[in-house]
């Protein structure tokens, strides 16, 4: 790389308009050359959020799908970062919209993991895919799930994601929300008709990972066990033995109550029937 694309690269990532705009007049320098890891000026330009000089690049024909090694363009980037204004440059300017790492990821999956929930809504309406998978198969659903990012969640859902899909390991957006305590997260996907008793490869279901972790509102999780198979087992044990076991005794209190209610739900039905 010759010292004229260094001081690109340079002016690139301090936000130097006037020394980016001076050294993009030179013949020499090649604005779609990479370093050893495929970065080019475009990248450093959008992770960093430099609106003008991006457009000075996308102006003077700079590739706007450049990948790294692993896969990244700078719409992944500034994906990732929410930076919406760069994010707007680059798909104008052809970027591709369901560009992927080599681990599949989209920049909309970038969005969602990091809850940029204004990138998310615009790049679905720009025609994103919202049920692309990566190679572990997960959704961007999945990870703004596990993240907690109880608005991306809900934006995902209205824009209508797959609620019930499984990664490669078998789990589910409502696994991943309940593993991780997120109750608003649990709540919107319950309201979305997630299957709350999809068990993973390893036989847990949402509720065994909900009594071993403890979501943070007695509310939501008294509203979960109305719905849940209460007695489904892992490796042997029953949520409530999870949650003894954890010493989560108050979750353990509303499994034994949910149990006696259905037990009374079921011998007044025996009773109506006789």
């Amino acid at each position: 790389m010759s010292r004229f694309n260094r001081d690109l690269f340079d002016a690139c990532y301090r936000g130097d308009v006037a020394q980016a705009e001076k050294l993009l007049t030179r013949v020499d320098v090649d604005i779609n050359a990479g370093n050893d890891n495929g970065t080019t000026p475009l990248h450093i330009a959008a992770e960093h959020n430099r609106e003008a000089i991006v457009q000075m690049l996308l102006a003077a024909n700079a590739n706007p799908i450049p990948h790294l090694r692993l896969g990244g363009t700078p719409l992944h980037v500034s994906s990732e970062k929410g930076y919406l204004g760069v994010v707007r440059q680059l798909i104008e300017s052809g970027g591709l919209i369901d560009a992927v790492t080599v681990e599949l990821a989209t920049p909309l999956f970038m969005a969602s993991q990091e809850g940029r929930t204004d990138v998310v809504k615009y790049l679905i309406d720009q025609g994103a895919n919202v049920n692309a998978r990566t190679i572990k198969g997960a959704t961007p659903l999945h990870v703004a799930a596990e993240k907690g990012f109880d608005a991306t969640v809900h934006t995902l859902i209205d824009k209508g994601t797959i609620v019930n899909v499984s990664t490669t390991e078998g789990a589910t957006p409502l696994f991943m929300a309940c593993q991780g305590g997120h109750v608003e997260v649990v709540k919107a996907l319950i309201d979305a008709r997630a299957d709350v008793d999809a068990p993973t490869k390893r036989g847990a279901t949402p509720l065994h990972v909900a009594c071993e972790k403890v979501m943070k509102s007695t509310w939501t999780f008294k509203a979960y066990l109305e719905v849940a198979d209460i007695h489904k087992l892992w490796y042997g044990w029953t949520a409530s033995r999870i949650a003894h076991s954890n010493a989560h005794y108050d979750i353990e209190d509303l499994l034994e109550e949910e149990d006696k209610r259905r037990k009374l739900q079921v011998s007044r039905l025996v009773q109506l029937i006789k």
